[in-house]
Protein backbone atom coordinates (compact mmCIF):
# COMPACT_ATOMS: atom_id res chain seq x y z
CA UNK A 1 0.00 0.00 0.00
CA UNK A 2 2.90 2.12 0.47
CA UNK A 3 5.10 1.11 -2.29
CA UNK A 4 4.05 4.26 -4.60
CA UNK A 5 4.09 6.82 -2.00
CA UNK A 6 7.68 5.76 -0.87
CA UNK A 7 8.43 3.00 -2.44
CA UNK A 8 12.24 2.77 -1.03
CA UNK A 9 10.85 2.37 2.10
CA UNK A 10 8.52 -0.49 0.99
CA UNK A 11 11.19 -2.26 -0.74
CA UNK A 12 13.34 -2.10 2.58
CA UNK A 13 10.24 -3.52 4.64
CA UNK A 14 9.27 -6.16 2.23
CA UNK A 15 12.88 -7.75 1.92
CA UNK A 16 12.89 -7.74 6.09
CA UNK A 17 9.73 -9.56 5.70
CA UNK A 18 11.83 -11.93 4.06
CA UNK A 19 10.78 -11.65 0.47
CA UNK A 20 13.38 -12.45 -2.05
CA UNK A 21 11.64 -10.35 -5.50
CA UNK A 22 10.58 -6.82 -5.84
CA UNK A 23 7.48 -5.61 -3.85
CA UNK A 24 6.89 -3.69 -7.17
CA UNK A 25 6.67 -6.55 -9.09
CA UNK A 26 4.31 -8.66 -6.78
CA UNK A 27 1.41 -8.59 -6.96
CA UNK A 28 -1.48 -7.02 -4.76
CA UNK A 29 -3.19 -8.99 -2.18
CA UNK A 30 -6.51 -10.70 -3.19
CA UNK A 31 -9.56 -10.27 -1.28
CA UNK A 32 -10.91 -13.48 0.68
CA UNK A 33 -14.72 -12.84 0.80
CA UNK A 34 -15.03 -15.79 3.30
CA UNK A 35 -12.84 -14.18 5.75
CA UNK A 36 -14.47 -10.90 6.02
CA UNK A 37 -17.10 -10.91 9.01
CA UNK A 38 -20.22 -9.36 7.64
CA UNK A 39 -21.72 -8.87 11.69
CA UNK A 40 -18.78 -6.63 12.14
CA UNK A 41 -19.69 -4.55 8.91
CA UNK A 42 -23.11 -4.16 10.38
CA UNK A 43 -21.83 -2.96 13.98
CA UNK A 44 -19.86 -0.50 12.14
CA UNK A 45 -23.16 1.05 10.26
CA UNK A 46 -24.78 0.88 13.72
CA UNK A 47 -22.14 3.19 15.20
CA UNK A 48 -22.02 5.38 12.40
CA UNK A 49 -26.01 5.45 13.35
CA UNK A 50 -25.82 5.94 16.55
CA UNK A 51 -23.35 8.76 15.82
CA UNK A 52 -25.33 10.79 12.98
CA UNK A 53 -28.38 10.33 14.77
CA UNK A 54 -27.09 11.82 17.99
CA UNK A 55 -25.49 14.97 16.36
CA UNK A 56 -28.85 15.29 14.93
CA UNK A 57 -30.63 15.43 18.43
CA UNK A 58 -27.75 17.47 19.69
CA UNK A 59 -28.66 20.39 17.18
CA UNK A 60 -32.37 19.91 18.53
CA UNK A 61 -31.63 20.14 21.60
CA UNK A 62 -29.28 22.57 23.21
CA UNK A 63 -27.37 22.09 26.41
CA UNK A 64 -26.57 18.15 26.18
CA UNK A 65 -24.64 16.93 28.76
CA UNK A 66 -25.21 13.43 28.76
CA UNK A 67 -26.15 10.48 25.84
CA UNK A 68 -27.92 7.32 27.08
CA UNK A 69 -27.75 3.98 24.32
CA UNK A 70 -30.31 1.86 25.36
CA UNK A 71 -29.71 -1.26 23.61
CA UNK A 72 -33.08 -3.64 23.23
CA UNK A 73 -34.25 -6.48 25.14
CA UNK A 74 -33.35 -9.96 24.56
CA UNK A 75 -36.95 -10.70 23.40
CA UNK A 76 -36.98 -8.15 20.40
CA UNK A 77 -33.70 -10.04 19.31
CA UNK A 78 -35.44 -13.41 19.44
CA UNK A 79 -38.47 -12.12 17.26
CA UNK A 80 -36.10 -10.51 14.66
CA UNK A 81 -34.05 -14.12 14.60
CA UNK A 82 -37.78 -15.55 14.12
CA UNK A 83 -39.07 -13.24 11.53
CA UNK A 84 -35.76 -13.97 9.98
CA UNK A 85 -35.69 -17.50 9.96
CA UNK A 86 -39.22 -17.71 8.63
CA UNK A 87 -38.69 -15.28 5.40
CA UNK A 88 -36.44 -18.32 3.87
CA UNK A 89 -39.38 -19.47 2.51
CA UNK A 90 -41.44 -16.70 3.33
CA UNK A 91 -42.70 -12.84 2.26
CA UNK A 92 -42.18 -10.76 5.31
CA UNK A 93 -45.96 -10.56 5.67
CA UNK A 94 -46.25 -14.25 5.55
CA UNK A 95 -43.59 -14.84 8.44
CA UNK A 96 -44.63 -12.40 10.68
CA UNK A 97 -48.47 -13.63 10.35
CA UNK A 98 -46.81 -17.65 11.07
CA UNK A 99 -44.93 -15.68 13.70
CA UNK A 100 -47.41 -13.92 15.76
CA UNK A 101 -49.87 -17.40 15.00
CA UNK A 102 -47.18 -20.00 16.17
CA UNK A 103 -45.31 -18.25 18.83
CA UNK A 104 -46.80 -17.75 22.14
CA UNK A 105 -44.22 -14.80 24.03
CA UNK A 106 -44.39 -13.68 27.46
CA UNK A 107 -44.46 -10.20 26.30
CA UNK A 108 -48.51 -7.99 25.98
CA UNK A 109 -49.12 -8.42 22.58
CA UNK A 110 -48.99 -4.42 22.18
CA UNK A 111 -45.52 -4.15 22.60
CA UNK A 112 -45.09 -7.12 19.72
CA UNK A 113 -47.48 -5.59 17.45
CA UNK A 114 -45.30 -1.94 17.58
CA UNK A 115 -41.54 -4.45 17.12
CA UNK A 116 -43.70 -5.68 13.87
CA UNK A 117 -45.02 -2.40 12.61
CA UNK A 118 -41.71 -1.36 12.74
CA UNK A 119 -39.75 -4.24 10.78
CA UNK A 120 -43.22 -3.84 8.08
CA UNK A 121 -42.31 -0.10 7.81
CA UNK A 122 -38.61 -0.61 7.36
CA UNK A 123 -37.93 -4.00 6.27
CA UNK A 124 -34.44 -4.07 5.52
CA UNK A 125 -33.88 -3.85 9.34
CA UNK A 126 -33.86 -7.41 9.03
CA UNK A 127 -30.93 -8.17 6.87
CA UNK A 128 -28.54 -5.25 9.24
CA UNK A 129 -29.04 -6.11 12.83
CA UNK A 130 -26.38 -8.75 14.26
CA UNK A 131 -27.16 -10.27 17.62
CA UNK A 132 -27.08 -8.85 20.54
CA UNK A 133 -24.06 -9.43 22.91
CA UNK A 134 -22.18 -8.72 19.73
CA UNK A 135 -24.36 -4.66 19.24
CA UNK A 136 -23.66 -4.33 23.05
CA UNK A 137 -19.85 -4.94 22.64
CA UNK A 138 -19.48 -2.65 19.95
CA UNK A 139 -21.15 -0.13 21.32
CA UNK A 140 -19.27 -0.55 24.39
CA UNK A 141 -15.72 -0.71 22.71
CA UNK A 142 -16.82 2.26 20.77
CA UNK A 143 -18.02 4.38 24.01
CA UNK A 144 -14.75 6.30 24.58
CA UNK A 145 -15.17 7.27 20.38
CA UNK A 146 -18.73 8.19 20.88
CA UNK A 147 -18.11 10.61 24.15
CA UNK A 148 -15.06 12.00 22.11
CA UNK A 149 -16.93 12.92 18.78
CA UNK A 150 -20.20 14.20 20.89
CA UNK A 151 -17.85 16.04 23.11
CA UNK A 152 -20.47 14.57 26.53
CA UNK A 153 -20.93 11.48 28.43
CA UNK A 154 -21.60 8.22 27.00
CA UNK A 155 -23.79 5.84 28.85
CA UNK A 156 -24.58 2.57 27.32
CA UNK A 157 -27.47 0.44 28.26
CA UNK A 158 -29.68 -2.47 28.29
CA UNK A 159 -33.34 -2.00 27.95
CA UNK A 160 -34.22 -4.14 31.22
CA UNK A 161 -31.60 -2.19 33.05
CA UNK A 162 -32.61 0.98 32.25
CA UNK A 163 -35.02 3.63 34.29
CA UNK A 164 -35.50 5.85 30.94
CA UNK A 165 -38.89 5.49 30.14
CA UNK A 166 -38.30 6.12 26.73
CA UNK A 167 -35.83 2.64 26.85
CA UNK A 168 -38.85 1.00 24.66
CA UNK A 169 -38.26 2.28 21.64
CA UNK A 170 -35.02 0.42 21.18
CA UNK A 171 -34.98 -2.14 18.55
CA UNK A 172 -32.26 -4.36 17.30
CA UNK A 173 -29.52 -2.57 15.42
CA UNK A 174 -31.31 0.57 16.27
CA UNK A 175 -31.00 1.55 20.02
CA UNK A 176 -32.83 4.24 21.70
CA UNK A 177 -31.09 7.24 22.48
CA UNK A 178 -31.93 10.12 25.05
CA UNK A 179 -30.41 13.05 25.23
CA UNK A 180 -29.99 14.63 28.80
Amino acid sequence: MIAPIVPHVAEEAWHLMGHKDLISASKWPVVEEEKINKDYEKAEEIIKGVLEDSMELMNLIKDVRRLHIIVASKWKYELFDDIKSMLVDNTLKEAIKSITKQKSYSIPKKDISKIIEFVTKNPDIIKKYINRDLELKVLLESKEFLSKELGIEVIIEKEEDSSIAKKKLSIPSRPSLYLE
